[in-house]
């Protein structure tokens, strides 16, 4: 993109000299954001709070701040992030030792505000490596949780509503109650449109597509819809414009790259733009993410 002036992209910033698997980023304001990630070498699911010159604003002695400190194993998108406000933000997890999808709230100078919190705790066949997750901040008081249960009796997409006081509000509601039997690493996404309602995406193994929903805040969704009846991938994610508008990117069996943008007026989907293949370089592994830039523009 043209036009831009005044980032600062320099110094470039070292977070981490050990492995790392998963990690991802929230905005906090203009000139802070919290990178949270998860760390292959120790198992431990951590998060720093950085001012984009590069001054690491929560960590003591260089050291991040430890969320979990033994999930077992890191893979995809084994942690997610996402801000309230200015000064309180979510994260999301996968626990493989305990088999949980958990979530923890902090604020921007790392003070625990409620403790992890188990939202299932039966989320993945014993030594088997578990779905994705992921939160979306409603607003400056409330978050959706999405999780993949590929436990084998349950097999499900679910989501939940829950408060920044770490209370349950709506749900856990499956929103696919059968993805396929253990779909190890698979992904899904979440993004609010605004404090009403959010969008949810995923691959569904047991049909061999990426599908997604539309939900209230309450937890009362509309139909299923299929982004791609027929793309065999394993991951899938979405961001949201505006208070209409989605983009939705996924894999798919030929290492594909895939894109849509919905418009969305109640229930109904218009696609914009026609799916469009913009790699062939993805493959096992691989992970994919889009965030907005404004209420037009997007990045993968």
């Amino acid at each position: 993109i043209t036009g831009i002036k005044n980032i600062n992209i320099d110094p470039s910033v070292t977070f981490s000299t050990i492995a790392i698997e998963s990690q991802e980023i929230t905005i906090l304001d203009n000139n802070t954001f919290v990178l949270a990630y998860c760390d292959e070498t120790n198992n431990h699911i951590s998060f720093v709070v950085y001012d984009t010159n590069g001054t690491n604003l929560t960590a003591t002695n260089g050291n991040a701040i430890d969320v979990d400190t033994d999930v077992l194993l890191c893979f995809g998108r084994t942690v997610d992030v996402s801000a309230f406000n200015s000064t309180h933000f979510v994260i999301g997890y996968v626990d493989n030792l305990g088999d949980d999808a958990t979530f923890a709230i902090y604020n921007r100078t790392g003070s625990q505000i409620v403790a992890p919190t188990d939202v299932d705790t039966s989320v993945c066949p014993s030594s088997i490596v578990c779905g994705g997750v992921s939160v979306s901040a409603f607003n400056s008081t409330h978050f959706v949780i999405g999780w993949m249960d590929t436990s084998y009796t349950d097999n499900d997409t679910t989501t939940a509503i829950y408060n920044i006081t770490g209370s349950l509000i709506a749900g856990p509601t499956d929103v696919d109650t059968n993805i396929g039997a253990a779909t190890p690493g698979y992904e899904l996404g979440t993004s609010t449109f605004n404090s009403t309602h959010y969008i949810a995406v995923w691959y569904d193994n047991s049909e061999g597509d990426t599908s997604f929903i539309i939900c209230s805040s309450s937890n009362s969704c509309g139909a299923i819809a299929d982004a791609d009846a027929t793309s065999s991938g394993s991951m899938a994610t979405v961001t949201t414009l505006n208070s209409t508008h989605s983009a939705l990117i996924w894999d798919d069996s030929s290492s594909d790259l895939n894109l849509e943008v919905f418009n969305q007026y109640t229930s109904v989907f218009a696609e914009i733009i026609i799916e469009t293949s913009l790699s062939t370089a993805t493959s096992t592994g691989a992970t994919i993410d889009i965030t907005t830039l404004n209420s037009t523009d997007y990045v993968m």
